[in-house]
């Protein structure tokens, strides 16, 4: 059961959390100023804590400075959308002859990072995404949505603490918040009206005077929305 003061604590910090994804301008500076405003005003020192263990790892996850399948203004590029379209089979073979044929040493370490990982078959999401190829499974929603975002930056990048962390924002009278903080890991394939609900809401946002033109502002909310889901998470 939910403990009253652990929920008007994380009540807090969410209602303080998008009072700063509203009002001020997102870059890297203003994030960490976040965290500073964060512990000077808030009474839960555990929480805050939390929040700063979660913080999104940027060396883990640099910004990504390139799109595939179209250019910096959003024109299609139909040669890269087909290439990509072709290595998409059961086994990866076209992908996977290409690797070996090539003397691109970073290319060929980075095909050994994913087939260590087992993940070859996640392209599959990807591709789909970055080729907007029509797709009626439900499943895999993560990696779709990481492609459209390959391919335009403007699409935002889908996980479950972000979608945690939106659907605690808006849930305008805390009625949900502790189911919403109970979700299981595996839930966002089922929240696609939500999903969709959520890039509305972000872009309106992103529409305001303060972030409008600021590209940015996608990869930075997405930092802020993973590092608040991830720390209001109820993980038991």
């Amino acid at each position: 059961m939910e403990n009253i003061n652990d929920r008007s604590d994380a009540i807090e910090l969410i209602k303080k959390v998008f009072s700063f994804i509203e009002k001020n301008e997102l870059t890297e500076s203003s994030l960490d100023n976040l965290t500073k405003e964060l512990e000077e005003q808030s009474t839960d020192v555990s929480l805050i804590k939390s929040f700063k263990e979660n913080k999104f790892n940027t060396k883990q996850y640099p910004k990504l400075n390139f799109t595939i399948g179209c250019d910096k203004k959003g024109n299609i590029i139909q040669s890269e959308i087909e290439n990509i379209e072709s290595i998409s089979d059961k086994n990866f073979k076209k992908l996977t002859e290409h690797v070996e044929k090539s003397d691109d040493v970073y290319l060929k370490l980075l095909y050994a990072i994913v087939w260590k990982q087992g993940d070859l078959t996640k392209l599959d999401g990807i591709i789909k995404g970055i080729t907007n190829k029509s797709d009626e499974s439900k499943t895999g929603t993560t990696f779709k949505s990481f492609g459209k975002h390959l391919r335009d930056r403007s699409n935002p990048i889908i996980d479950q603490h972000v979608i945690r962390a939106y659907l605690a924002i808006t849930d305008t009278n805390n009625q949900n918040l502790y189911a919403i903080r109970k979700l299981k890991d595996n839930f966002i394939d089922r929240k696609q009206k939500e999903i969709e609900n959520y890039k509305t809401w972000l872009n309106n946002i992103y529409q305001s005077n303060i972030h409008r033109d600021n590209i940015d502002f996608f990869y930075y909310v997405d930092q802020i929305l993973f590092t608040l889901g991830k720390t209001i998470k109820i993980k038991k």
